[in-house]
């Protein structure tokens, strides 16, 4: 043990202020490792007079010794208090300094006594101490209200007594502390005469602390300083700090800010440069929308600036981007803000695109069905979905009334297409077969024969052979064709015998198509018996079985002396391609008594001289080539 201890030792056993004091006048002159025993010993004994003086030698202290006394700060509020009334800087200093390194906020009043009353000095360190203050408890996500309210109290009255002081830290504590509840600093910056009014402006219109940008929408309300905040809001945005001023943008619903904010003069440059906006994080882009909502500007420039956000690679940023297009008051016809809706449709998140299809479902019905057919092709099931269900009537309605003037490919594509994505297709068209109008069942029958959707609609379509109407009837038995069952076969053989011949050559073909060996031996008698229609399709199909009798048929058919006769027979050479029937052509052409006959022949005389022409050397054709070329 050293010698030193040995005092000390010798020392601590004696219960003497006498002796404190006597440690505490060491202080000064003691080295380094001496004052920190001495300053521990000096707290450990607890003499007021003693640890008064450890304030006053504070300044002098190691920094051993100095942290040894900021941990016990909480227990020195008599040193501290006496410390501060003591003459000069000295004191004042030291104890406002112990009071900022050991974040005691119960001292907080000490500090703003010392604002009001201690010299130039004294002030700038107690404002310095305040706004560390300020910003320690705001930067704890949960301070105890009491040590929130020590320093509130603080600032708020050194924001009233601002005159006695002068000091610019007090009030970037205040912007530290707001938009917390501070109605007394409030008050003394909306009286125009006050003395924190002038500095105030000063600081928000420079706007150079992140403090100071984050309270601007919070101070915009009060008319001393509100253009002051317009300044700082065009500061900030010409220095890409917008952001940050958009902290409180909450505080733009209430009227007095909206109306502030109309008072406001160039509010065009109170927006990010170009390039800035995407690089902000998406807390600060949702701030710069909802202030955009509130500027008083046009709606062009709301929905130019609305779009770049659209790009955002934040999924918040773009819900709230949309939510501000369908709650903005644009004028009525605003096809801008239209295409930025119908942008958002595509939205890789599904909740952005919904909400956006729901907008476009209910406006411009000219445009629906082009928007629907796009949606139905979405990424995501609940938009499909939803388009789904919004393009099936308008598409079938559509179809429908189109269906004369589409082209037979056409037909196939969009009627696949609708049948697809339309789960009532079947029930509306089987509406539509059941209707009493004879064109409308006839254009259900024609989609249904042109679709091959017989299967679908057997019973009715069964039910409709039987029709009075021979037209119907006849369009009924051609889409019972595509039934495909054994009973549609059957009513198919027994319309071989109807008393129409526009039905029984209706029979003849969908029989050829599904079940023409069968009937066979009847298609052979009715190629010499029948009437013109009936008979050429029974010829037609004799062909397709390459039947032996067939070409004879139809010769005779050629030369038959009923015109109708021969123009069918001709209409049967000019589908097939039939290039061996091309002499009978050439000399029907020629000599046929009907002029009808006559240039109907010319015209498939025409055709088949040119198909002659275009086909490769016998000798190259296969048989394959061969069925191509006879039966096309």
């Amino acid at each position: 043990m050293t010698r030193t201890d040995d005092i000390l030792d010798a020392a601590a056993s004696v219960a003497d202020p006498t002796v404190d004091r006597a440690m505490a006048a060491a202080l000064p002159t003691a080295t380094p490792g001496v004052a920190v025993q001495l300053t521990r010993r000096l707290l450990e004994r607890r003499c007021p007079d003693a640890q008064t003086a450890l304030v006053l030698h504070f300044q002098a202290l190691p920094d051993e010794a100095r942290d040894a006394v900021a941990a016990v700060a909480d227990d020195l509020f008599r040193p501290l208090r006496e410390a501060c009334a003591a003459g000069g800087d000295h004191g004042p200093l030291n104890a406002i300094d112990i009071i900022r390194r050991a974040r005691t906020t119960g001292l907080a009043y000490l500090i703003a006594e010392r604002l009001r009353h201690g010299s130039e000095n004294v002030r700038q360190a107690a404002g310095r101490c305040l706004l560390d203050m300020a910003q320690d408890v705001a930067r704890d996500p949960g301070p105890a209200l009491e040590r929130l309210g020590d320093v509130a109290a603080a600032v708020e009255d050194s924001v009233r007594l601002y005159a006695h002081h002068q000091q610019p830290d007090v009030l970037l504590a205040l912007c530290t502390l707001l938009p917390r509840e501070m109605d007394a600093s409030l008050a003394a910056l909306a009286k125009p005469d006050g003395a924190a009014v002038r500095p105030m402006r000063r600081i928000l219109a420079a706007a150079e602390h992140p403090q100071v940008r984050r309270v601007l929408l919070a101070l915009l309300p009060i008319p001393t300083l509100t253009q002051s905040v317009g300044a700082g809001l065009r500061q900030a945005a010409a220095a890409g700090q917008l952001g940050e001023a958009t902290a409180c943008h909450h505080l733009l619903a209430r009227p007095d800010a909206r109306r502030a904010l109309n008072k406001l003069g160039a509010v065009e440059s109170i927006w990010p440069g170009p390039g800035r906006l995407m690089g902000l994080p998406a807390s600060e882009q949702i701030g710069l929308i909802a202030l955009l909502e509130a500027l008083p500007l046009e709606d062009a420039v709301k929905l130019q600036r609305l779009e770049e956000l659209s790009r955002s690679e934040h999924p918040a940023v773009r819900v709230r981007v949309l939510r501000a297009v369908l709650n903005q008051p644009l004028k009525a016809s605003s096809r801008p803000a239209d295409r930025l809706i119908e942008s958002l449709i595509e939205d890789p998140a599904e909740p952005i695109a919904r909400l956006a299809v729901r907008r476009v479902l209910q406006s411009h019905p000219d445009r629906l069905p082009k928007l629907l057919a796009r949606l139905v092709n979405s990424p995501h099931a609940a938009v499909r979905q939803l388009a789904g269900r919004r393009i099936a009537p308008i598409a079938f309605d559509r179809f429908w009334r189109r269906w004369p003037t589409l082209d037979p490919a056409r037909r196939l594509a969009a009627g696949r297409a609708l049948i697809k994505i339309d789960a009532d297709f079947h029930r509306l068209l089987a509406d539509k077969l059941a209707a009493r109008h004879a064109p409308t069942r006839l254009r259900a029958l024609a989609i249904i024969s042109g679709l091959n959707q017989g299967a679908f609609f057997e019973p009715a379509l069964i039910q409709l052979t039987q029709e009075g109407d021979e037209k119907v009837a006849s369009a009924a038995v051609r889409a019972l064709g595509a039934a495909g069952s054994s009973r549609a076969y059957g009513v198919l053989r027994e319309m071989l015998d109807h008393a129409d011949a526009r039905v029984r050559a209706n029979a003849v073909e969908a029989l050829a198509e599904a079940d023409a060996a069968l009937c066979a031996d009847r298609f052979a008698d009715m190629a010499d018996r029948e009437d013109n229609r009936p008979r050429a399709n029974a010829i037609a199909a004799l062909m397709q079985m390459r039947r032996p009798e067939a070409m004879g048929t139809l010769t005779r058919m050629l030369h038959d002396a009923r015109p109708r006769h021969r123009t069918s027979a001709l209409w049967l050479v000019e589908t097939m391609g039939l290039v061996e029937a091309a002499r009978h052509v050439a000399e029907l052409s020629i000599s046929d008594e009907d002029d009808a006959v006559k240039d109907r022949a010319d015209r498939v005389i025409r055709e088949l001289l040119e198909l002659m022409s275009s086909a490769p050397p016998p000798e190259a054709v296969s048989e394959a080539g061969y069925r191509t070329m006879v039966y096309k």
